[in-house]
Order: C-alpha cells, then sequence, then structure tokens
C-alpha cells in the first residue's frame, strides 16, 4: 500500500490524500482518496481507520510505503503495527539533491549519485558497511564531509532499514521501493480537475478514474487466466498456467535467465531477492526443480500472485464461539443502567425477530411536492383527529372519557404544516384542539404558473420551467402529457449511455460499466450478433465493438458514440428490458424489445432515452399507460419466435400510437364528389 497527498485539486486548498494498491497484474489502483485539513496525525489516523474498517482481516497491507512524513509514518505505525513501513527511494534522492548537489561539479555528482545508487542497493548488510565505508573515505578525501554528515545523519542512521535494499528486500514488497505508482495516479486525476474545482466534480472524476481501473483490473484478469504466453509455455510452468499472474510467470522466466547466465557461468550465490521480496522461488530453488525434473507447485507462489478475481477471502479461521460472544454481551448490558438495558435489549430482538418488531413504517404521504395550501393543512389536522377519535372509541370504549396529553407534549417540536401522524404514532396522539384555519386574500387568490400550462402536468415545480424549456421540442407532443422527469446528463460523447445508466437507476458517471456489458454481451452471443451487424453492413459488428470500448475518462470521438438502432437492440438483449427511442429529427420513435429472451415479468422495466439537438442524448422518464412507439424494424426481423410475448404483451398501446400518428381518413361524400368532379 503507497500512501501519498497532494495539493492543488479543489477550491478549499486542502490536502487531497490518495492511497494506491499493486495487483498481481502489476497494474496501479486506487484503495482509497480523502479530503483532510491539514496533514496532521489524527488526520491521517482517521483516514487509516476508514481503510481499514473497509478490508477484510487477510486483506490488511504487509508494506506500507510513504515520504518522510512523521505524522503519517506515526499514523501507519498505530493503525497498521503488524506491518513493515518502508521510505520512498525517489523522495530521499530528491531530498539529497537538494541539500548536497550545490557542494559538486556536474562530473562529481555523477559519481556521488554512482556511490550513493550502490550503497542503497547493497544485497545484504556487509556490502553496505564496505559501501558506507567507501564512500565515507572519498567524501572525506574531496573536503565534501558535510555531504557526508547531512546523508548520514538523516537518512542513513535512523532510517537505512526502511530504504536499504538489504533491508527492504527481507520484506514482501513485491518490486515496490517508491510512491510512483501513487504520483502517476496524481498526473491522472489532476488531467481532469483544476486546483479550483469543487470538491463534487473531484469525487466524480474519481469514480470514472476507478470506473476505468476495474475494467482494465478485469481485462488482465482475464488475460492471465484465458492466454497462454509463448515462453510461459515451459514444463517447469505446467502447474501455474491460468492460476498466477502473467507477471508472476515473467518474473519466474526472468529468474530462470538469470540462473543460467549469471549463477552458473560466474558461480555466484543466489541471495534469494526474489523469494523474500516477491514470495516467488529463486534462482537457487528453481535450479532445484530443474534439476528434480519437477513442475513449480502452486503452493510455493505467494497467495498475491494467485489471487485473480475481486471476491474477498479470509485467510482465518471463521469460527465462532457464540456462546462466549454472548456472555462478552451479556456483562456489556450489565454495565448500564436499567432503563438503558431494556432498550438495548429491544433492539437486539427486533434484529433478531424483525417480523416482532413493535415499530411500524410511517404513512406514505401523497402527493408532497409544493407547499400545501391552508385548506389542505386544515384538512390534514380534521383526519388526524378524526382518526384519534376512532382510536380511542375502540380502545377505550367510552367516547364521552377524556383523556389529557402529558405536559411534555405541550413541549413538541413544532413540525412542517403538512406532517401527518404515522399509524405508530397515531395511537397517542390527542385531538387537536386549534381552530380552523381561514383562507388569506393575499397571495393564494393569485393564479401560478403549473407545468400543465407546458403540456406536462406530471413534472410540478417553478424550478422545472427552464428543462422544459429547453428540450419540450425535441420531445414528440404525443409523450408530453406522460413525462415524469426529465434527466440532461453530460455531454462528453458518453450522454447515450450515461443516459442509459441513469434509466438503470445507477449515477450518470456508470456509463464505463455500461459500455463493457455491452460489449460482454457482443462476446458471448457473437453467433447470434455477427450476422445480424454484417447484414447491416459488411464488417460492422467490429466496427461497432470497438465503438464500445473506452478505456479513459475523458470525453470521446464521434467513432465512439451510442449508434442506434443496434444499440438499442444491445441495451434491450443485455438488461432484459424495453427501449424506448424519442425523437423529432432522427427519424421516427421506436421501441426495442430483447431479441433472444421473453418478458421475464408482467412488469418488465422500460427505458427512455430522447435524441436532442442532433447529436446528444437525455434520459426521459414516461409513467402510465403511455402510446407505445413500434417495435424498430431491425427487432422484427431478428427477433426470435417466443420473443413475440413482448409485442402481444403491449399490442394495444403501439396500435393506439399508430392510429395516433396515422389518423385514418374519414370519409366525405360531398368532399368525394369535389375531387371525381376536377379530375374530369
Amino acid at each position: 500500500m503507497m500512501i501519498d497527498a497532494t495539493y492543488k485539486t479543489n477550491i478549499y486548498n486542502m490536502p487531497f490524500i490518495q492511497i494506491v494498491g499493486m495487483t498481481p497484474t502489476n497494474k496501479s489502483f486506487i484503495i482509497a482518496h480523502a479530503v483532510v485539513s491539514k496533514e496532521r496525525g489524527d488526520n491521517f489516523v482517521w483516514v487509516l481507520e476508514r481503510v481499514k474498517a473497509m478490508l477484510d482481516e487477510c486483506m490488511e497491507p504487509r508494506v506500507i510505503l510513504t515520504d518522510r512524513d512523521l505524522a503519517l509514518m506515526g499514523a501507519c505505525a498505530k493503525v497498521f503495527p503488524d506491518a513493515s513501513r518502508l521510505l520512498c527511494r525517489w523522495h530521499i534522492q530528491q531530498n539529497v539533491m537538494k541539500h548536497c548537489k550545490g557542494a559538486f561539479t556536474d562530473d562529481d555528482w555523477k559519481t556521488f549519485l554512482s556511490f550513493w545508487g550502490s550503497l542503497i542497493e547493497s544485497p545484504s548488510i556487509p556490502i553496505y558497511d564496505y559501501h558506507l565505508r567507501n564512500m565515507r573515505k572519498r567524501l572525506v578525501e574531496c573536503k565534501r564531509s558535510r555531504v557526508f554528515k547531512y546523508v548520514y545523519d538523516n537518512w542513513l542512521k535512523d532510517y537505512k532499514e526502511m530504504f536499504v535494499f538489504a533491508w527492504t528486500d527481507k520484506r514482501r514488497n513485491f518490486g515496490n521501493r517508491t510512491t510512483n505508482r501513487v504520483e502517476s495516479q496524481h498526473a491522472n486525476l489532476k488531467r481532469y480537475v483544476e486546483d479550483r474545482s469543487s470538491l463534487d466534480r473531484i469525487v466524480g472524476c474519481v469514480r470514472d478514474i476507478v470506473e476505468t481501473q476495474f475494467g482494465e483490473i478485469r481485462k488482465t484478469f482475464r488475460e492471465s487466466i484465458e492466454k497462454t504466453m509463448k515462453h510461459h509455455k515451459h514444463p517447469m510452468f505446467q502447474h501455474l498456467l491460468g492460476k498466477v499472474s502473467h507477471k508472476a510467470l515473467d518474473l519466474l522466466h526472468g529468474e530462470a535467465i538469470r540462473r543460467l547466465d549469471v549463477l552458473e557461468r560466474f558461480n555466484s550465490s543466489c541471495g534469494c531477492q526474489m523469494w523474500h521480496s516477491c514470495g516467488l522461488p529463486c534462482a537457487c530453488r528453481i535450479e532445484k526443480y530443474m534439476r528434480e525434473e519437477h513442475p513449480i507447485q502452486l503452493e510455493d507462489i505467494d497467495v498475491f500472485w494467485r489471487k485473480l478475481n475481486f471476491q474477498s477471502c479470509k485467510l482465518i479461521d471463521d469460527s465462532l464461539d457464540v456462546v462466549e460472544e454472548l456472555d462478552v454481551v451479556r456483562q456489556q448490558l450489565q454495565s448500564h443502567p436499567p432503563a438503558q438495558q431494556k432498550s438495548l435489549l429491544s433492539k437486539i430482538k427486533a434484529v433478531l425477530t424483525p417480523t416482532k418488531s413493535t415499530k411500524k413504517p410511517p404513512v406514505v404521504q401523497q402527493n408532497t411536492r409544493g407547499r400545501p395550501t391552508t385548506k389542505q393543512v386544515q384538512e390534514r389536522l380534521d383526519e388526524a383527529s378524526r382518526i384519534d377519535e376512532e382510536l380511542r372509541r375502540s380502545s377505550f370504549g367510552d367516547a364521552n372519557t377524556c383523556f389529557e396529553g402529558s405536559r411534555q407534549s405541550k413541549y413538541d417540536k413544532p413540525r412542517h404544516s403538512s406532517y401527518v401522524p404515522s399509524q405508530a404514532s397515531q395511537q397517542s396522539v390527542i385531538r387537536s384542539q386549534k381552530p380552523k384555519a381561514t383562507l388569506s386574500r393575499s397571495k393564494s387568490s393569485k393564479k401560478k404558473e403549473t407545468r400543465d400550462d407546458h403540456g406536462f402536468p406530471l413534472i410540478i415545480g417553478d424550478e422545472y420551467v427552464g428543462i422544459i424549456e429547453r428540450f419540450k421540442s425535441d420531445i414528440p407532443p404525443v409523450f408530453h402529457p406522460y413525462v415524469s422527469c426529465i434527466r440532461d446528463v453530460m455531454p462528453d460523447g458518453h450522454c447515450g449511455f450515461r443516459s442509459v445508466a441513469v434509466g438503470l437507476g445507477m449515477d450518470q458517471s456508470s456509463w464505463g460499466r455500461i459500455r463493457r456489458d455491452l460489449v460482454q454481451e457482443m462476446d458471448q452471443n457473437e453467433s447470434i450478433w455477427f450476422p445480424i451487424f454484417e447484414a447491416w453492413a459488411a464488417g460492422y459488428f467490429y466496427t461497432h465493438r470497438q465503438g464500445l470500448i473506452w478505456d479513459s475518462v475523458a470525453g470521446c470521438g464521434e467513432n465512439h458514440w451510442m449508434d442506434f438502432p443496434f444499440a438499442g437492440l444491445l441495451i434491450a438483449q443485455t438488461y432484459g428490458i424495453g427501449v424506448h427511442l424519442l425523437t423529432t429529427t432522427m427519424g421516427a420513435s421506436s421501441t426495442y424489445f430483447p431479441i433472444l429472451s421473453p418478458p421475464a415479468n408482467q412488469q418488465p422495466l422500460f427505458i427512455t432515452l430522447t435524441h436532442v439537438n442532433e447529436n446528444h442524448f437525455i434520459h426521459v422518464k414516461l409513467e402510465g399507460d403511455y402510446p407505445m412507439p413500434p417495435a424498430h424494424g431491425l427487432w422484427l426481423t431478428h427477433r426470435r419466435p417466443h420473443t413475440e410475448q413482448w409485442e402481444d404483451m403491449y399490442l394495444p398501446r403501439l396500435e393506439w400510437y399508430t392510429s395516433i400518428m396515422n389518423p385514418r381518413p374519414r370519409s366525405n361524400p360531398s368532399l368525394n364528389y369535389i375531387d371525381s368532379y376536377t379530375e374530369e
């Protein structure tokens, strides 16, 4: 796990912390992000505790890489005490350059860097001691003892175990010695955000980056499982193919070559660096396998290289002593006052037996949009009083018995005028003594503009006037009475996929997932989709598939836009839904059903995309029994026989739309007479 902070990402000038990990396929991925007020120890502890809460115990980091931020180092030691802590070699190099380069000429500086690099890369402690004495002797002789004093006092004396190879390669760092992966993520984020960006924009960019990384990592996992590289076809690797990552096999292949080219030729020792730092068989172990003619066993590979999926795994014993745990809970309960004990016990019982809980859901309020009128407020008060009266009669029998409210009820918190008591609370509601309110003659008598004036009666609220004015001409008028929501999305070339994500109940930033799902559908049913696309145009299957693939979070060009009508068929089949395309500029509106699967239930989901401004898609929600655009010709041509149920289910609404758009002309004898006379 690598941690670093960056600045100039938000309008508040707050540090932006990124925590990055590495996959077994050598891909970087973002573990977590955090915006903190300052780089202080308590803030770092809070961030790391949140990260720890997200991770299973088996996933806790074994090595943590940071720069020499003492507050961050202390927080890592507190939250992850079992993890080895390493320092970034690149940051150390930058500090040494800043404080020491001025004491050297250009040529001497290159010589010093050579000595310094040899010292850091010392494979063993004796070799480290040798390089340290040699560098000290050289610096003292050329009267640069101040340089040695700086590097020794500030870095080597207290921190050599955290960045010198003789110590760091004894820990499973999997080849990571710098925080360059985090720096790369900093640069990737800053391509899309500016130093004055809002936190909301940063969150959106981060979400897009994570979605892209997820797709790339899943692709490398699949390649490691399904593909075999030519240089991996060695008898020694036969038990590892498809079970460990390609990166691990590449490292093993390189180690086998090192055994032949270095160890045997120069009769040198192995050092076992690959085994200690990466958890892979080193040269001396590979030599033993080859000598005994045995393939490398999967158990000899660290579990890190074998994790080729996103499933959580437990490496610890999941057995649980219920009696012991309940005894701990009982002891904790006894330490509380009796009233609190009763409250906690009731909550535990409610969790164990939710059907016996005394808590009831609140009454669903109808038509809560907008501020209620004075008349509506009085009607609700009267209804609450009526229900309260009925409850008292049914509970106590005597209608003349009066029960006064407690003193505390006089000091209840004020509620909004639209409040209606829930079923659970109505048992203790006291009849309202508030006199009936009279209607005001001030502003209530003035007529207010409603959406019905624009032909959109289901969209209520003045805040929607703008979006209705923008898009009402792009939505065919026949659908205006049934539109309950208009949702515009970001116009970055992914607008069609963003609109589909909104229709499926996701955030529009899930456009990358929609693209991947459609590609997966084309690949899984290639034998079915290929002739459909090729019948349209030669090579169009691969053209359309390539247009769906987009691995960047940036906007895309026209070749990667959503392309109807085939996109409609793919979306419908992928998610088992109906898709409407409404348009006033791109031909006629149409409906797309799945071509392979019948309806899964009696009320399948429908999503509606609207083509606006000749190059943009938005999402529109239709409600009620609206007239349904006709099924597209491609669906009628390529559907399977059992999918005709889709059309049969909605036939009346499909015919209704046709009758609206193409009304039959009325027969008029007088007009017929005039026409015949004119022809003569």
